[in-house]
């Protein structure tokens, strides 16, 4: 892995800087994370590497089962060089490997029927199924875009709106 890359290093820094500088909450049964494409990837990782520390994630089009290059190229993603060279490495930074982690946090996930991503966000949604984490999965019309995103988006922000606003309320 590329010691310059410091993704979760980010996060990190940028929930610190909320925490001092604006009024948040900062008890994690009041915190939600989200994010689409890479974003939502990335958001996977963040809640799996730090479990327990957010009530909701909502994710619109992630790479929600990468890297797996077992996955047709039209399904899938450029592997890039900051998750290393070693193929052996590359299941630690696949979201459905650690998914168990995200037990007891509310899910909400959704991809296009013509995105590339779709086998991916069905897989790990076959994966949350598996291992009875309750979640909602959307597979809606569309493709891996910002239509798709703009579309959706009003979804997502009501899921968190119900679990992390609702909460913060109690």
């Amino acid at each position: 892995m590329d010691p310059k890359s410091l993704y979760q290093s980010h996060v990190t820094e940028v929930i610190a800087l909320a925490e001092a500088n604006f009024n948040v909450a900062r008890e994690p049964a009041k915190r939600g994370l989200g994010g689409w494409s890479m974003g939502g990837y990335g958001a996977l990782l963040y809640a799996e590497a730090h479990p327990g520390q957010f009530r909701a994630i909502a994710t619109l089009l992630s790479l929600a089962d990468f890297p797996n290059p077992a996955l047709p190229k039209d399904q899938n993603h450029p592997i890039p060089a900051v998750l290393g060279r070693d193929p052996a490495l590359w299941p630690s930074f696949n979201p459905l490997h650690a998914a168990d982690k995200l037990k007891g946090t509310a899910l909400f996930h959704a991809t296009g029927s013509e995105a590339f991503d779709r086998a991916m966000n069905e897989r790990f949604h076959q994966r949350l199924t598996d291992l009875s984490i309750p979640h909602t999965f959307l597979l809606k019309p569309g493709r891996h875009t910002w239509p798709f995103v703009e579309q959706t988006l009003p979804e997502a922000q009501a899921f968190l709106a119900q679990h992390v606003l609702a909460d913060a309320s109690q």
